[in-house]
Parts: structure tokens; sequence; C-alpha cells
């Protein structure tokens, strides 16, 4: 019922016998800019934990991840530095 009550809207051609269509969206669905924005957050938390502990950082790794992440989404890579200076 959420289907018919949401997501469908009746067709205005009485000869099509009022059948339901689906309501689409002009939106996008996935905002390309908060996928790169949370890849940047994650490879900003992962280096802070590293540091902490004292472990070997994983840069090398994680620039690597934000260059395909961002290579992906075809848009500009920053570095996990310039991200941490955002914050």
């Amino acid at each position: 019922m959420s289907l018919k009550a949401f997501n469908l809207q009746r067709c205005g051609n009485p000869l099509h016998r009022f059948h339901r269509l689906p309501r689409l969206s002009s939106l996008p669905v996935l905002d390309l800019g908060a996928v790169a924005q949370a890849a940047d957050i994650l490879a900003a938390t992962f280096q802070a934990w590293s540091d902490s502990y004292g472990l070997v950082s994983p840069r090398d790794a994680l620039e690597e991840f934000l260059e395909a992440v961002h290579a992906a989404l075809e848009m500009p890579h920053r570095t996990a530095a310039e991200g941490q200076s955002d914050a």
C-alpha cells in the first residue's frame, strides 16, 4: 500500500483507465560530494587512530584509497592532511 500511496501517480488519460505510473524524481539519489567527503573523513579517522596508537602510518594506503574514490567520482583529489585542516 505504501508503494501505491507514495511512489505512484494516476495517469491523466481517462482512456488508460487511470492506471498508475511511477513518480520519478529529478533529484539525484546520491550526492557524490557526500560520498567523497565520507571517504575523506574515513581516511582522516584511520590516520588519527594510527597516530594515537603509534602504529606505522597507513598514509600511502590512505592516499591511494582517496585517489581511487575521487577518480571514480571524477572529483579533484585532496590529501588527507588537507581534509583534516578543514575540520
